[in-house]
């Protein structure tokens, strides 16, 4: 659009000739752009942090992996989850967790069954934990059973204490508009063990500082193509990467995959490992 503004501009002020040449050149340079952000898609990455929570706790250290925005069907499909399989059996992770969009209203429902089959088949020390994205909501696959029946502990407004170890609380996507508070999810928790907490979008993070010392959150794709990152860097107070405030840390993956269309530029398609620290305040 911002090329075609160009053009239209030039067509405006130049003579004919010029305006040939000038318009050869903006061809040349969108499908440049277009190849690249179509090979930049089909590389998946991943992204390390390092983090500390300031709890006291039997564990050394936890190893988490976690994925968001996969998209089945708008590009990403099922070759890229056996990818993705194989690459969680390799790293030995101590928990993997996804945030939501793994499927979306492109998603056929052969792939749905076929996908969850292959995930699966990763094998972590305490399990596979999920929570829905808008996306979810948007297709109406909101089915807890066929998680469930793949190793996936879908959550859902509600928390799990694992192995009296630490928490991973689940938050529905701000789409569903609950009208469940943060408080109310966590009644009875123990607070004092150190708290995960799942949340596709990452808008409402600052609602659950004060009890958990980590959310996992994805949706925004870092912008999926520059320039729309422009767009979605003033949305949230961390639209990618690592936010630390206080003991909490926020971190913001831009998704395994990406949405309508498969093109990346100047952003990435990735999962986020991540070796978490414990220390007593």
């Amino acid at each position: 659009m911002i090329l075609l503004i160009i053009y239209q501009f030039i067509c405006r002020c130049l003579h004919k000739q010029v305006i040939q040449k000038i318009s050869i050149i903006l061809i040349v340079i969108s499908i440049s752009f277009v190849s690249i952000g179509y090979i930049t898609h089909f590389h998946k990455v991943k992204e390390p942090y390092q983090i500390t929570i300031h709890k006291q706790s039997s564990l050394d250290y936890l190893h988490i992996a976690f994925v968001s925005d996969m998209h089945l069907g708008s590009g990403t499909y099922l070759n890229d989850v056996k990818n993705f399989v194989d690459a969680m059996n390799k790293n030995d992770y101590d928990l993997v967790c996804f945030g939501g969009d793994l499927f979306d209203e492109t998603t056929p429902k052969e792939m749905i069954t076929e996908a969850l089959a292959l995930l699966s088949q990763i094998d972590s020390r305490y399990g596979m934990y999920a929570v829905n994205g808008n996306h979810e909501h948007y297709a109406q696959f909101l089915d807890q059973q066929a998680y469930k029946k793949n190793n996936i502990h879908l959550l859902s407004e509600n928390y799990v204490c694992v192995n009296g170890l630490f928490n991973i609380v689940g938050r529905e996507d701000v789409s569903a508009k609950s009208h469940i508070t943060y408080q109310q999810v966590i009644q009875n928790m123990d607070t004092s063990l150190p708290t995960i907490v799942l949340d596709h979008n990452p808008k409402r993070y600052q609602e659950v500082m004060s009890e958990s010392d980590l959310q996992l959150s994805g949706h925004t794709h870092a912008g999926q193509a520059f320039p729309l990152s422009l767009a979605t860097a003033p949305l949230y107070d961390n639209d990618y990467g690592l936010l630390l405030k206080n003991n909490f840390s926020l971190i913001v993956t831009s998704g395994y995959g990406s949405w309508g269309f498969p093109v990346r530029f100047m952003t990435q398609c990735e999962f986020v490992d991540i070796m978490v620290t414990f220390s007593k305040k």
